[in-house]
């Protein structure tokens, strides 16, 4: 017998599921407490970005015909509600490279450009930033220093409304600051800074850095975050329900997890048309 293909909507669950639950009236939250009989059970989704841990709980549902649909499907200027879902999920992925792959032993810098070299397009100021990266990784090469890791960030905004003149944020695993504002050869300002994780290790300077009207751009070689799912921790919604008090889910939580901390306190969102709920945290790694 051909077995049944479930679905899943890990990719859009944060946008369906939005509805605090502490902040939900009493009748919409009977309504998601009332089970489905379309929805097959509940999902650990475990995604380990370096020392930071986000742990995710949703609803899988027995098929795509019964699950909630995507946002842009959902409702009117579909194409603004699928281009925010793609920044949102584009953003969540610079971060999570971000904090698997570089540390406070690292740089990031700021490169601008003065007249003589503006560039005209976005894609030339790429092909600039190409050109760096290639001077940068032959001096790698010539010294034996490990093999270049970056992330870059590309702000250029055509809009004569937003005069924002072009410019690039480059996070890479290079500490000698001095040689790498020397490679620069595009004129304008250069500056560097080691990198300052937090608790959060560097999710705000990435949220920073993808703010706005900006493309990124990554090597090959980066490390990729771990994703594991858990799929027999919550088979049914009652599991799920003694985790809807902050002191429920941390104490569960705490199970699951016993070689993190958490950073807050689980967030706990329902949907009253779908039913179900959305549970989310952050963790870090004990040192």
């Amino acid at each position: 017998m051909k077995k049944k293909q479930l679905y899943d909507i890990s990719s859009y669950a944060d946008e369906i599921y939005n509805q605090p639950y502490e902040d939900t009236k009493e009748e919409k939250i009977e309504n998601a407490l009332r089970p489905s009989k379309h929805l097959s059970h509940y999902r650990l989704k475990t995604i380990i970005s370096g020392p930071i841990v986000e742990s995710e709980i949703y609803p899988v549902w027995k098929s795509k015909r019964y699950a909630p649909s995507k946002p842009a499907v959902q409702k009117k200027g579909s194409s603004i509600a699928q281009r925010n879902l793609n920044e949102k999920n584009s953003r969540k992925r610079f971060v999570r490279l971000l904090n698997a792959n570089f540390t406070d032993s690292d740089i990031w810098a700021t490169f601008t450009y003065d007249d003589a070299h503006l560039p005209s397009s976005i894609d030339e100021a790429i092909k600039e930033m190409q050109r760096y990266i290639k001077r940068l990784s032959a001096y790698v090469k010539k010294h034996n220093l490990p093999k270049l890791k970056y992330l870059y960030v590309t702000e250029f905004n055509d809009d004569d409304k937003e005069h924002v003149r072009v410019h690039h944020h480059l996070v890479i695993n290079f500490s000698d600051r001095d040689t790498a504002e020397r490679l620069w050869k595009a004129g304008g300002r250069k500056n560097t800074r080691r990198l300052q994780p937090d608790d959060f290790n560097l999710e705000g300077l990435g949220r920073y850095l993808t703010k706005g009207k900006r493309r990124w751009n990554s090597s090959i070689n980066l490390v990729k975050p771990t994703v594991i799912t858990a799929d027999s921790k919550f088979r049914s919604l009652r599991q799920v329900e003694r985790m809807l008090t902050p002191v429920q889910a941390e104490e569960q939580l705490r199970k699951l997890y016993p070689d993190f901390t958490l950073l807050e306190s689980p967030k706990v969102y329902v949907n009253d048309k779908y039913g179900g709920y959305y549970i989310y945290t952050r963790m870090r790694r004990r040192i």
